[in-house]
């Protein structure tokens, strides 16, 4: 019986694009858009997400460039994903991936509206998929290394097995990248699927839990977060696991055997960028922070929803050049 459904669309109309800023910039910290889902259809698109064209079935995985929307049964719930394939996308070859996961009460097509990864993708060729999490409001509770997690860790690897099997994807340059709750997955990925991931790239992110992660490699990191966040404080909260942003990315630097001091620029006065360097496997950790900023992906026109935006640096632009530089050894 088949578990799975692929629809196709076009994310390439302009008003596609002003439409979900729209519901992006709209979309409230308790009132985000969630498509519903049936097994037999993909995703019903609200219309401040419309697509155009409709999405129709596509006979056969992914044979041409474009964007699908991609169903699959996790354990008798339906789970689905965004597929981006980049104009220079031939079956046969081999393409580098990259995951982008969306924030808690948001969407995977938000997500695209936010961080511009398929059009560095076009760019650059490789292939984007940004997952849809489950729930009112939706949220990556795979975040957390218990049981609670254990749906979404369920999710992940069944749809990693399906791209594999359907996508020309090179197993040595598989990255992952996420936005607040979805940096946090990000976090909690790093530490169990290093086997099969060769970088991360957690914006606005916390680290839940962070005692737990025994990666199997070092596992190359670079993160970004505003000291002004008061989604995911900079600097921890006194309650729950909510570790400061510094403490956990020194841990990544000790896993990774890194240099315990780092390199400490200023490529702006209100960014500074510290980078360890030294480490195995060239693991290296690089944090910026910024000084005025909150809870944002820096650069991105839509980047503000949470306090004060930058767009003295484009972290879509540095999370790909970290990712080339750093494929699995």
């Amino acid at each position: 019986m088949n578990n799975h459904s692929t629809f196709r669309f076009s994310i390439s109309s302009p008003v596609w694009f002003v439409l979900v800023f729209l519901a992006t910039i709209s979309c409230s910290r308790n009132d985000a858009i969630n498509p519903s889902i049936t097994k037999t259809s993909a995703p019903t698109i609200l219309p401040t997400q419309s697509l155009s064209p409709t999405p129709t079935v596509v006979q056969g995985h992914y044979q041409k460039p474009g964007d699908y929307i991609q169903n699959i049964n996790v354990n008798g719930v339906e789970r689905w994903y965004l597929v981006h394939l980049p104009p220079s996308y031939q079956p046969g070859n081999l393409y580098p991936l990259v995951y982008d996961y969306h924030g808690r009460t948001a969407t995977a097509f938000q997500q695209e509206a936010l961080s511009q990864m398929s059009v560095k993708a076009d760019k650059e060729g490789f292939v984007v998929i940004q997952p849809q999490a489950l729930g009112d409001p939706p949220t990556w509770w795979g975040a957390i290394p218990e049981e609670i997690g254990d749906p979404d860790m369920d999710f992940v690897q069944m749809m990693t097995k399906e791209i594999n099997q359907n996508i020309s994807v090179d197993p040595k340059r598989v990255y992952v990248t996420g936005m607040s709750n979805g940096g946090s997955f990000v976090n909690r990925l790093g530490c169990s699927m290093a086997n099969q991931i060769a970088a991360i790239a957690p914006v606005s992110g916390g680290h839940i839990h962070r005692e737990k992660c025994q990666p199997t490699r070092p596992v190359p990191v670079i993160a970004f977060h505003g000291m002004l966040d008061t989604i995911i404080p900079y600097e921890g909260r006194d309650f729950g696991d909510n570790p400061s942003v510094h403490d956990w990315v020194i841990d990544w630097a000790s896993i990774n055997g890194c240099n315990p001091r780092p390199i400490i620029e200023t490529p702006y006065p209100t960014v500074i960028q510290e980078t360890w360097e030294g480490c195995n496997q060239d693991a290296t950790v690089i944090l910026y922070s910024f000084e005025n900023a909150g809870h944002t992906w820096p650069g991105s026109e839509f980047g503000d929803k949470f306090g004060g935006a930058t767009d003295l640096v484009n972290a879509t632009d540095l999370i790909w050049a970290f990712f080339k530089d750093h494929p699995m050894p």
